[in-house]
């Protein structure tokens, strides 16, 4: 069952126990996926945190003018 043939597995075992064989079977690889998806979505936020808070805009040394022209 390496591979993932569940059905290929099922059917080698005594027939009481095939259905609770894919039944497990499906709700390990359930958790799983929910597992897996739950960290790249912590993996995600993070890296846009990271993002926001490492690429600032850059900050202007100059006091901005007015449309004017010349100050005064």
């Amino acid at each position: 069952m390496g591979t993932g043939d569940v059905n290929g597995t099922a059917a080698t075992l005594p027939a009481p126990v095939r259905d609770g064989f894919r039944a497990v079977a499906h709700h390990a690889f359930a958790t799983g996926m929910r597992t897996a998806f739950l960290v790249a979505a912590c993996v995600a936020l993070l890296g846009t945190a990271a993002s926001l808070a490492l690429f600032r805009q850059p900050q202007s040394d100059t006091a901005p003018q007015s449309a004017g022209g010349q100050p005064g």
